[in-house]
C-alpha cells in the first residue's frame, strides 16, 4: 500500500515537474522574444554612437561630434562653435553640458577660466550676477558694452529695464556701460 502512494506522489510530482518545464520553457521563449523587439529598438538609438572614435553624435544640427572624451575646455567651446548662438547664463551652459555629455560635468569653473584666457567673455546686465550670460569674445561690441545684437540674449532673458551693462573678461580688463 505504501508503495502505492509513493508510485501515485511519483507521479504528481513528476507532472508537476514537467507542467514548470514547460511553462518555463513559454517564458524562455517570450523572454527570447522580448529581447529580439528591444534589440531591434535599441538598434537604432544606438546608432548615433560611434565606438571607434569615443564620440557621440549629438542631435544638433552639425556634423561634427561631441567630444566625450574631451576635456571640459573642449566640451564648452563645442558648444559655442556648434550650439549656442547667444550669451548663456551660467545655468543654461550646465543644463546643455549635461544634456551632451549624458552625465554631469561642473562647468563653472572651466567658464571661469576660458575668461581669464580671453576665449570667452561675460557680459553682467544691471550689475546682478545672476544675469550675466556667457559667450564667445567675438559677439561683444565693446564701443556699447553689450553684445551684438545677433548674440544679444533673447528679450524674455534679459530684465524689462536694462540699466547696465558690464563685460566681464580677465582680471587685467573690465568694460562698463550704463544705459
Amino acid at each position: 500500500m505504501l508503495r502505492y502512494y509513493l508510485v501515485i506522489m511519483s507521479k504528481t510530482i513528476l507532472e508537476a515537474i514537467n507542467q514548470l518545464e514547460k511553462e518555463i520553457s513559454q517564458k524562455e521563449a517570450a523572454l527570447i522574444e522580448l529581447k529580439k523587439m528591444i534589440g531591434v529598438e535599441l538598434s537604432n538609438e544606438i546608432k548615433a554612437l560611434k565606438p571607434s572614435t569615443n564620440y557621440y553624435e549629438s542631435d544638433s544640427k552639425i556634423n561634427e561630434p561631441f567630444p566625450i572624451k574631451g576635456r571640459p575646455e573642449q566640451k564648452a567651446m563645442f558648444l559655442y562653435s556648434h550650439v549656442f548662438q547667444n550669451g548663456k547664463r551660467m545655468f543654461e551652459i550646465q543644463e546643455t553640458i549635461d544634456k551632451y555629455n549624458g552625465d554631469h560635468l561642473r562647468i563653472d569653473n572651466t567658464i571661469r577660466r576660458l575668461k581669464e584666457e580671453g576665449i570667452l567673455i561675460g557680459v553682467k546686465y544691471n550689475n546682478q550676477n545672476k544675469l550675466t550670460f556667457w559667450g564667445l569674445r567675438e559677439w561683444v561690441n565693446f564701443d556699447e558694452g553689450d553684445y551684438k545684437e545677433q548674440y544679444r540674449p533673447s528679450k524674455n532673458e534679459l530684465p524689462l529695464k536694462v540699466v547696465s551693462s558690464e563685460i566681464i573678461t580677465s582680471k587685467n580688463e573690465s568694460v562698463s556701460n550704463d544705459i
